[in-house]
């Protein structure tokens, strides 16, 4: 079967490898289609996982199944989604409500990624987080299973109260996403910035009340002064993160979405955080619980999905597709289609 492997981020090859060989419990499934995530758009993060197949937002078809002890009522020619990682449930970061810190998760993974023409499930996977998809919900609409769950994940860290002003710092994938997210948990009104006037386009297209280029005074306007009482910040870099703070409310949370690079510093002011009893969280990833709650609000019409996708190639064009969502000049959401042979293809739409 052909993969695409990442050697370095600029280095990616399509070669030609045996297809996985399953056991007990375990299934083979034909990729369909697979999202490339924005994280897997960070050199640093990408050179530390090389050499490797990338892919962790499939959607595919069943074609080879063995069954074991447990194994859940799947079968040939249902079209799935798949998880990469697994929490087992019972050990303390699972227990303390931190599942994507359990040993489990950082132990599990696909075989060999989503950039490929067929993967192995393994039995954890299939049984835990592998969803069966309803008819009615298109392959494209399945690929983002996964990034929601990571915006709902986040969304559940953050303790947002119902009337609550939530500020969403960037409006890529991810923050149309949060903001649909935010909306859905009771968000009172929501906010975005970005750099970009096509993506505050799209911000408020999919539920926004208001959407700015960073601006402290207009923040303070949409705010009666106060600022926000939840701030997302998504794109991975201490800038955006200083202007979070700079925007958070008395009483606040501060949500970092993203990852920074390993030497990023940022020097908050902790004077006025205790002051303010404002409170700094996090966001990593997401859990079986929030694919399930992803798929039941794509498969209920919820999210806004038109147009998120707006870039698909090949496995050739994995390069190309990494390189371009990490550049993010025209492009809100590439996806994979491995059963796509010889030149990439590109249709580009808006939301």
């Amino acid at each position: 079967m052909r993969v695409a492997r990442c050697y370095s981020f600029t280095d990616v090859r399509v070669e030609e490898i045996p297809e996985p060989r399953i056991g007990p419990g375990e299934a083979l499934v034909r990729v369909r289609v697979c999202g490339v995530c924005t994280g897997e758009a960070m050199p640093w993060y990408v050179n530390q996982k090389c050499p490797a197949v990338l892919g962790h937002e499939p959607v595919g078809t069943i074609v080879r199944l063995i069954r074991g002890r447990g194994s859940p009522p799947f079968r040939i020619g249902d079209r799935v989604f798949f998880h990469h990682h697994t929490s087992c449930g019972r050990c303390v970061d699972c227990r303390r409500g931190h599942p994507t810190l359990c040993g489990e998760f950082h132990q599990t993974r696909l075989d060999p990624g989503g950039f490929a023409e067929y993967v192995r499930i393994p039995r954890l996977n299939l049984q835990k987080d592998t969803l069966k998809i309803p008819p009615a919900v298109p392959d494209e609409d399945a690929v983002l299973i996964e990034p929601l769950a990571c915006s709902i994940h986040a969304v559940k860290r953050l303790h947002l109260k119902k009337g609550d002003t939530v500020l969403i710092i960037g409006t890529g994938i991810m923050g149309l996403l949060n903001i649909q997210s935010a909306k859905l948990a009771g968000a009172g009104k929501i906010l975005a910035c970005d750099l970009k006037a096509d993506r505050l386009r799209a911000a408020l297209r999919v539920g926004a009340t208001a959407a700015f280029k960073p601006d402290l005074g207009r923040l303070r306007r949409e705010t009666a002064g106060r600022g926000a009482d939840c701030v997302m910040v998504g794109p991975p870099n201490v800038e955006a993160l200083a202007w979070g703070f700079q925007a958070a409310a008395p009483g606040a949370t501060i949500q970092l979405f993203a990852p920074m690079p390993p030497d990023a510093r940022i020097r908050p002011n902790f004077h006025d955080l205790y002051f303010k009893e404002q409170s700094v969280t996090t966001s990593y990833s997401c859990d079986s619980s929030d694919t399930r709650d992803a798929l039941k609000l794509l498969a209920a019409g919820k999210i806004r999905t038109k147009g998120l996708i707006t870039h698909r190639y090949g496995l050739d064009g994995v390069g190309r597709a990494l390189w371009e969502t990490y550049k993010g000049k025209h492009i809100l959401k590439a996806a994979i289609y491995p059963g796509l042979v010889g030149h990439s293809r590109r249709r580009s739409s808006s939301v």
